[in-house]
Protein backbone atom coordinates (compact mmCIF):
# COMPACT_ATOMS: atom_id res chain seq x y z
CA UNK A 1 0.00 0.00 0.00
CA UNK A 2 1.23 3.49 -0.86
CA UNK A 3 -0.17 6.95 -0.21
CA UNK A 4 0.31 10.15 -2.16
CA UNK A 5 -0.91 13.69 -1.63
CA UNK A 6 -3.41 14.77 -4.26
CA UNK A 7 -1.26 17.73 -5.33
CA UNK A 8 1.52 15.31 -6.35
CA UNK A 9 -0.61 13.16 -8.65
CA UNK A 10 0.56 15.16 -11.68
CA UNK A 11 4.08 13.86 -11.02
CA UNK A 12 2.90 10.49 -12.33
CA UNK A 13 2.31 11.89 -15.84
CA UNK A 14 5.76 10.89 -17.20
CA UNK A 15 4.99 7.27 -16.21
CA UNK A 16 1.90 6.24 -18.18
CA UNK A 17 2.13 2.59 -17.14
CA UNK A 18 2.10 3.56 -13.45
CA UNK A 19 -0.86 5.86 -14.07
CA UNK A 20 -2.76 3.01 -15.71
CA UNK A 21 -1.92 0.66 -12.83
CA UNK A 22 -3.07 3.07 -10.14
CA UNK A 23 -6.22 4.43 -11.85
CA UNK A 24 -8.35 1.50 -10.72
CA UNK A 25 -6.94 1.45 -7.20
CA UNK A 26 -6.82 5.07 -6.13
CA UNK A 27 -9.43 5.70 -3.40
CA UNK A 28 -9.74 9.26 -2.08
CA UNK A 29 -9.91 9.83 1.66
CA UNK A 30 -12.88 12.08 2.41
CA UNK A 31 -13.39 14.36 5.42
CA UNK A 32 -14.12 12.67 8.72
CA UNK A 33 -17.60 12.86 10.19
CA UNK A 34 -18.13 14.25 13.74
CA UNK A 35 -18.35 10.76 15.31
CA UNK A 36 -15.14 9.77 13.54
CA UNK A 37 -13.44 12.95 14.76
CA UNK A 38 -14.52 12.17 18.32
CA UNK A 39 -12.88 8.75 18.10
CA UNK A 40 -9.72 10.27 16.58
CA UNK A 41 -9.48 12.70 19.51
CA UNK A 42 -10.45 10.46 22.43
CA UNK A 43 -8.97 7.06 21.59
CA UNK A 44 -5.25 7.99 21.36
CA UNK A 45 -5.55 9.86 24.68
CA UNK A 46 -7.38 6.94 26.30
CA UNK A 47 -4.50 4.59 25.40
CA UNK A 48 -2.34 6.72 27.72
CA UNK A 49 -4.94 7.01 30.44
CA UNK A 50 -5.90 10.59 29.58
CA UNK A 51 -9.48 11.84 29.42
CA UNK A 52 -11.17 15.09 28.36
CA UNK A 53 -13.29 17.30 30.55
CA UNK A 54 -16.99 17.25 29.66
CA UNK A 55 -17.88 19.30 26.54
CA UNK A 56 -14.22 19.90 25.62
CA UNK A 57 -14.26 17.45 22.70
CA UNK A 58 -17.49 18.96 21.34
CA UNK A 59 -15.96 22.44 21.47
CA UNK A 60 -12.80 21.28 19.67
CA UNK A 61 -14.82 19.57 16.92
CA UNK A 62 -16.95 22.68 16.46
CA UNK A 63 -13.81 24.83 16.12
CA UNK A 64 -12.13 22.69 13.47
CA UNK A 65 -15.11 21.69 11.31
CA UNK A 66 -15.04 23.30 7.86
CA UNK A 67 -11.32 24.03 8.05
CA UNK A 68 -9.23 22.76 5.17
CA UNK A 69 -6.30 20.69 6.45
CA UNK A 70 -8.00 20.33 9.83
CA UNK A 71 -6.20 17.13 10.91
CA UNK A 72 -2.74 18.75 11.24
CA UNK A 73 -4.42 21.68 13.02
CA UNK A 74 -6.16 19.27 15.39
CA UNK A 75 -2.90 17.42 16.03
CA UNK A 76 -1.04 20.62 16.88
CA UNK A 77 -3.86 21.93 19.10
CA UNK A 78 -4.03 18.71 21.17
CA UNK A 79 -0.24 18.57 21.46
CA UNK A 80 -0.11 22.20 22.66
CA UNK A 81 -2.96 21.53 25.09
CA UNK A 82 -1.09 18.57 26.61
CA UNK A 83 2.20 20.51 26.93
CA UNK A 84 0.43 23.43 28.56
CA UNK A 85 -1.28 21.14 31.13
CA UNK A 86 2.08 19.55 31.95
CA UNK A 87 3.77 22.94 32.24
CA UNK A 88 1.04 24.21 34.58
CA UNK A 89 1.23 21.04 36.71
CA UNK A 90 -2.49 20.43 36.24
CA UNK A 91 -2.24 17.02 34.57
CA UNK A 92 -1.98 15.07 37.81
CA UNK A 93 -5.54 13.83 37.43
CA UNK A 94 -4.84 12.86 33.79
CA UNK A 95 -7.60 15.22 32.57
CA UNK A 96 -7.35 17.81 29.81
CA UNK A 97 -9.37 20.84 30.90
CA UNK A 98 -11.66 23.11 28.91
CA UNK A 99 -10.38 26.16 30.84
CA UNK A 100 -6.81 25.51 29.63
CA UNK A 101 -8.05 25.08 26.06
CA UNK A 102 -9.84 28.42 26.21
CA UNK A 103 -6.81 30.16 27.75
CA UNK A 104 -4.83 29.07 24.70
CA UNK A 105 -7.46 30.78 22.53
CA UNK A 106 -8.82 27.46 21.34
CA UNK A 107 -7.86 26.23 17.89
CA UNK A 108 -7.41 29.80 16.69
CA UNK A 109 -4.94 30.68 19.46
CA UNK A 110 -3.02 27.46 18.97
CA UNK A 111 -2.78 28.16 15.24
CA UNK A 112 -1.44 31.67 15.79
CA UNK A 113 1.29 30.37 18.09
CA UNK A 114 2.16 27.73 15.52
CA UNK A 115 2.40 30.10 12.55
CA UNK A 116 4.30 32.74 14.55
CA UNK A 117 6.84 30.08 15.45
CA UNK A 118 7.28 28.99 11.82
CA UNK A 119 7.41 32.53 10.41
CA UNK A 120 9.80 33.76 13.11
CA UNK A 121 12.34 31.07 12.22
CA UNK A 122 12.60 32.15 8.56
CA UNK A 123 15.44 34.37 7.28
CA UNK A 124 14.42 37.85 6.08
CA UNK A 125 14.31 37.07 2.31
CA UNK A 126 12.01 34.09 3.00
CA UNK A 127 9.83 36.24 5.26
CA UNK A 128 9.26 38.66 2.37
CA UNK A 129 8.52 35.74 0.05
CA UNK A 130 6.05 34.42 2.65
CA UNK A 131 4.26 37.76 2.64
CA UNK A 132 3.99 37.73 -1.17
CA UNK A 133 2.71 34.15 -1.16
CA UNK A 134 0.00 34.74 1.42
CA UNK A 135 -1.19 37.96 -0.23
CA UNK A 136 -1.51 36.12 -3.55
CA UNK A 137 -3.80 33.66 -1.76
CA UNK A 138 -6.14 36.35 -0.40
CA UNK A 139 -9.15 37.95 -2.05
CA UNK A 140 -11.30 40.85 -0.87
CA UNK A 141 -15.02 40.19 -0.62
CA UNK A 142 -17.42 43.13 -0.60
CA UNK A 143 -16.45 46.77 -1.08
CA UNK A 144 -17.42 50.28 -0.13
CA UNK A 145 -18.84 51.05 -3.59
CA UNK A 146 -21.47 48.34 -3.30
CA UNK A 147 -22.28 49.35 0.27
CA UNK A 148 -21.03 46.09 1.78
CA UNK A 149 -18.28 45.82 4.33
CA UNK A 150 -15.09 44.34 2.90
CA UNK A 151 -13.89 40.96 4.14
CA UNK A 152 -10.74 38.97 3.48
CA UNK A 153 -11.39 35.51 2.04
CA UNK A 154 -9.19 32.70 0.84
CA UNK A 155 -8.28 32.55 -2.83
CA UNK A 156 -7.30 29.36 -4.61
CA UNK A 157 -4.38 29.98 -6.97
CA UNK A 158 -2.61 27.88 -9.55
CA UNK A 159 0.76 26.71 -8.34
CA UNK A 160 2.24 28.01 -11.62
CA UNK A 161 1.55 31.59 -10.39
CA UNK A 162 4.53 31.21 -8.06
CA UNK A 163 7.30 31.24 -10.65
CA UNK A 164 10.01 32.87 -8.55
CA UNK A 165 12.56 30.29 -7.36
CA UNK A 166 12.63 31.65 -3.80
CA UNK A 167 8.82 31.66 -3.67
CA UNK A 168 8.71 28.04 -4.83
CA UNK A 169 11.04 26.96 -2.05
CA UNK A 170 9.11 28.85 0.64
CA UNK A 171 5.82 27.58 -0.80
CA UNK A 172 6.98 24.00 -0.28
CA UNK A 173 7.98 24.79 3.34
CA UNK A 174 4.57 26.31 4.07
CA UNK A 175 2.79 23.30 2.57
CA UNK A 176 4.94 20.88 4.54
CA UNK A 177 4.14 22.81 7.72
CA UNK A 178 0.41 22.53 6.91
CA UNK A 179 -0.14 26.28 6.67
CA UNK A 180 -1.02 25.92 2.98
CA UNK A 181 -2.70 23.05 1.18
CA UNK A 182 -2.05 22.02 -2.38
CA UNK A 183 -4.37 19.94 -4.49
CA UNK A 184 -4.93 18.89 -8.07
CA UNK A 185 -8.57 18.94 -9.16
CA UNK A 186 -9.86 16.02 -11.17
CA UNK A 187 -9.38 16.36 -14.94
CA UNK A 188 -6.85 19.14 -14.38
CA UNK A 189 -3.17 19.19 -15.27
CA UNK A 190 -2.27 21.91 -12.77
CA UNK A 191 -2.04 21.86 -9.00
CA UNK A 192 -3.66 24.56 -6.91
CA UNK A 193 -2.63 26.19 -3.63
CA UNK A 194 -4.70 27.84 -0.91
CA UNK A 195 -4.42 28.89 2.73
CA UNK A 196 -5.09 25.84 4.88
CA UNK A 197 -7.14 27.52 7.58
CA UNK A 198 -9.67 30.30 6.99
CA UNK A 199 -9.17 31.42 10.56
CA UNK A 200 -5.59 32.43 9.70
CA UNK A 201 -7.00 35.49 7.92
CA UNK A 202 -8.28 36.78 11.26
CA UNK A 203 -6.29 35.07 13.98
CA UNK A 204 -2.78 35.59 12.60
CA UNK A 205 -2.17 39.24 13.43
CA UNK A 206 0.76 39.57 11.02
CA UNK A 207 -1.27 38.41 8.02
CA UNK A 208 -4.23 40.53 9.09
CA UNK A 209 -2.01 43.63 9.13
CA UNK A 210 -0.62 42.80 5.67
CA UNK A 211 -4.16 42.55 4.32
CA UNK A 212 -5.28 45.79 5.96
CA UNK A 213 -2.33 47.68 4.44
CA UNK A 214 -2.75 46.28 0.91
CA UNK A 215 -6.43 45.43 0.56
CA UNK A 216 -7.19 47.93 -2.23
CA UNK A 217 -4.20 46.77 -4.27
CA UNK A 218 -5.18 43.12 -3.66
CA UNK A 219 -8.77 43.73 -4.80
CA UNK A 220 -7.65 45.58 -7.95
CA UNK A 221 -5.01 42.97 -8.82
CA UNK A 222 -7.43 40.05 -8.41
CA UNK A 223 -10.13 41.81 -10.41
CA UNK A 224 -7.58 42.39 -13.17
CA UNK A 225 -6.47 38.74 -13.09
CA UNK A 226 -10.09 37.60 -13.53
CA UNK A 227 -10.51 39.81 -16.61
CA UNK A 228 -7.13 38.70 -17.97
CA UNK A 229 -8.36 35.10 -17.91
CA UNK A 230 -11.47 35.99 -19.93
CA UNK A 231 -9.44 38.10 -22.37
CA UNK A 232 -6.90 35.33 -22.98
CA UNK A 233 -9.74 33.00 -23.95
CA UNK A 234 -11.13 35.28 -26.70
CA UNK A 235 -8.67 38.18 -27.15
CA UNK A 236 -11.72 40.44 -27.53
CA UNK A 237 -11.22 44.21 -27.36
CA UNK A 238 -14.34 44.66 -25.26
CA UNK A 239 -12.62 42.71 -22.45
CA UNK A 240 -9.79 45.26 -22.25
CA UNK A 241 -9.72 48.00 -19.64
CA UNK A 242 -10.02 51.75 -20.11
CA UNK A 243 -10.88 54.90 -18.23
CA UNK A 244 -10.27 55.11 -14.48
CA UNK A 245 -9.69 51.34 -14.10
CA UNK A 246 -6.79 51.43 -16.53
CA UNK A 247 -5.36 54.57 -14.92
CA UNK A 248 -5.45 52.87 -11.49
CA UNK A 249 -3.53 49.78 -12.63
CA UNK A 250 -0.98 51.92 -14.49
CA UNK A 251 -0.39 53.87 -11.29
CA UNK A 252 -0.24 50.68 -9.23
CA UNK A 253 2.28 49.12 -11.64
CA UNK A 254 4.71 51.96 -10.93
CA UNK A 255 4.35 51.60 -7.15
CA UNK A 256 7.51 50.13 -5.61
CA UNK A 257 5.67 48.73 -2.56
CA UNK A 258 3.22 46.87 -4.77
CA UNK A 259 6.04 45.31 -6.79
CA UNK A 260 8.07 44.37 -3.73
CA UNK A 261 5.35 43.25 -1.32
CA UNK A 262 2.73 41.82 -3.66
CA UNK A 263 5.12 40.72 -6.38
CA UNK A 264 3.79 43.05 -9.08
CA UNK A 265 1.63 41.91 -11.98
CA UNK A 266 2.09 38.62 -13.80
CA UNK A 267 3.44 38.59 -17.40
CA UNK A 268 -0.08 37.86 -18.69
CA UNK A 269 -1.51 40.79 -16.69
CA UNK A 270 1.20 43.12 -18.00
CA UNK A 271 0.41 42.06 -21.57
CA UNK A 272 -3.27 42.78 -20.90
CA UNK A 273 -2.41 46.24 -19.50
CA UNK A 274 -0.13 47.11 -22.43
CA UNK A 275 -2.78 46.00 -24.94
CA UNK A 276 -5.37 48.12 -23.11
CA UNK A 277 -3.04 51.14 -23.31
CA UNK A 278 -2.57 50.57 -27.05
CA UNK A 279 -6.33 50.47 -27.61
CA UNK A 280 -6.84 53.60 -25.49
CA UNK A 281 -4.21 55.52 -27.49
CA UNK A 282 -5.70 54.44 -30.84
CA UNK A 283 -9.16 55.53 -29.73
CA UNK A 284 -7.79 58.90 -28.59
CA UNK A 285 -6.04 59.43 -31.94
CA UNK A 286 -9.22 58.60 -33.87
CA UNK A 287 -11.24 60.95 -31.66
CA UNK A 288 -8.64 63.70 -32.05
CA UNK A 289 -8.72 63.38 -35.86
CA UNK A 290 -12.52 63.41 -35.81
CA UNK A 291 -12.68 66.50 -33.62
CA UNK A 292 -10.04 68.29 -35.68
CA UNK A 293 -12.05 67.59 -38.84
CA UNK A 294 -15.22 68.87 -37.19
CA UNK A 295 -13.45 72.03 -36.00
CA UNK A 296 -11.97 72.62 -39.44
CA UNK A 297 -15.36 72.20 -41.08
CA UNK A 298 -17.06 74.51 -38.58
CA UNK A 299 -14.25 77.07 -38.89
CA UNK A 300 -14.53 77.11 -42.67
CA UNK A 301 -18.27 77.53 -42.45
CA UNK A 302 -17.96 80.37 -39.92
CA UNK A 303 -15.30 82.18 -41.92
CA UNK A 304 -17.27 81.70 -45.10
CA UNK A 305 -20.46 83.01 -43.54
CA UNK A 306 -18.71 85.91 -41.84
CA UNK A 307 -16.77 86.74 -44.99
CA UNK A 308 -19.94 86.73 -47.04
CA UNK A 309 -21.60 88.94 -44.45
CA UNK A 310 -18.68 91.35 -44.45
CA UNK A 311 -18.63 91.54 -48.24
CA UNK A 312 -22.35 92.22 -48.40
CA UNK A 313 -22.10 94.68 -45.52
CA UNK A 314 -19.32 96.63 -47.24
CA UNK A 315 -21.16 96.54 -50.53
CA UNK A 316 -24.27 97.82 -48.78
CA UNK A 317 -22.34 100.66 -47.22
CA UNK A 318 -20.85 101.65 -50.58
CA UNK A 319 -24.26 101.58 -52.28
CA UNK A 320 -25.81 103.58 -49.45
CA UNK A 321 -22.99 106.11 -49.67
CA UNK A 322 -23.31 106.44 -53.46
CA UNK A 323 -27.08 106.76 -53.23
CA UNK A 324 -26.92 109.40 -50.52
CA UNK A 325 -24.24 111.46 -52.28
CA UNK A 326 -26.00 111.30 -55.66
CA UNK A 327 -29.28 112.39 -54.15
CA UNK A 328 -27.58 115.21 -52.29
CA UNK A 329 -25.07 115.96 -55.12
CA UNK A 330 -22.12 116.26 -52.73
CA UNK A 331 -18.42 115.89 -53.76
CA UNK A 332 -16.98 113.01 -51.73
CA UNK A 333 -13.32 113.55 -52.64
CA UNK A 334 -12.72 115.81 -49.63
CA UNK A 335 -11.86 113.89 -46.45
CA UNK A 336 -14.04 116.04 -44.22
CA UNK A 337 -16.88 115.56 -46.66
CA UNK A 338 -16.27 111.77 -46.52
CA UNK A 339 -16.69 111.89 -42.77
CA UNK A 340 -19.96 113.77 -43.24
CA UNK A 341 -21.02 111.21 -45.81
CA UNK A 342 -20.25 108.37 -43.40
CA UNK A 343 -22.36 110.00 -40.75
CA UNK A 344 -25.10 110.53 -43.26
CA UNK A 345 -24.71 106.93 -44.51
CA UNK A 346 -25.18 105.72 -40.95
CA UNK A 347 -28.37 107.74 -40.66
CA UNK A 348 -29.47 106.51 -44.08
CA UNK A 349 -28.75 102.92 -43.07
CA UNK A 350 -31.00 103.24 -40.04
CA UNK A 351 -33.82 104.36 -42.29
CA UNK A 352 -33.24 102.00 -45.23
CA UNK A 353 -32.54 98.73 -43.42
CA UNK A 354 -33.87 96.70 -40.52
CA UNK A 355 -30.50 95.29 -39.49
CA UNK A 356 -30.31 97.33 -36.28
CA UNK A 357 -28.08 100.12 -35.15
CA UNK A 358 -24.69 100.38 -36.86
CA UNK A 359 -22.05 101.28 -34.26
CA UNK A 360 -19.16 102.02 -36.53
CA UNK A 361 -18.74 104.28 -39.55
CA UNK A 362 -17.45 102.93 -42.85
CA UNK A 363 -14.05 104.48 -42.16
CA UNK A 364 -13.59 102.09 -39.20
CA UNK A 365 -15.23 99.08 -40.79
CA UNK A 366 -12.18 97.63 -42.49
CA UNK A 367 -10.19 97.85 -39.22
CA UNK A 368 -13.00 96.14 -37.38
CA UNK A 369 -13.00 93.36 -39.96
CA UNK A 370 -9.23 92.87 -39.66
CA UNK A 371 -9.39 92.76 -35.86
CA UNK A 372 -12.28 90.30 -35.95
CA UNK A 373 -10.49 87.93 -38.36
CA UNK A 374 -7.37 87.94 -36.16
CA UNK A 375 -9.38 87.27 -32.99
CA UNK A 376 -11.38 84.46 -34.58
CA UNK A 377 -8.22 82.79 -35.88
CA UNK A 378 -6.66 82.89 -32.40
CA UNK A 379 -9.87 81.53 -30.84
CA UNK A 380 -9.95 78.59 -33.25
CA UNK A 381 -6.26 77.83 -32.58
CA UNK A 382 -6.92 77.87 -28.80
CA UNK A 383 -9.89 75.51 -29.16
CA UNK A 384 -7.85 73.10 -31.29
CA UNK A 385 -5.01 73.13 -28.69
CA UNK A 386 -7.44 72.29 -25.89
CA UNK A 387 -8.79 69.30 -27.82
CA UNK A 388 -5.25 68.08 -28.56
CA UNK A 389 -4.29 68.29 -24.88
CA UNK A 390 -7.49 66.66 -23.60
CA UNK A 391 -6.69 63.22 -21.98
Amino acid sequence: MATMRADFLDRLSPYPQLVKATDKHCPLIAEMQPDELRLAIEQPAAHHGVVFETELVEEIIKDIQGQAGYLPLLQYTLDLLWKTEVKNGSIQDRTLNISTYRQLGGVRGALQQRVDSIYGALPEPEKLATQRIFLKLVDIGGDEDSGTEWKAVRRRALRSEFSDELEQGVLTKLINNNLLVSNRPLQSQQSTVEIAHETLLISWTTLNNWIQENRQAIALRNRLNDDVGRWEAKKAEDELWGGSKLEKVLELRKHSTFNQVLGGFSPAANQFINTSVGLRDRVKQRELRRRTLVIATISAAILGAVGYGWWNSEKYWQLSLDSWSSRNQVNTSNSSSKLDFLKGAEAQALKDTETGKVDRSLALYRQIRADTVEYLAKDIMLLNWRITEEP
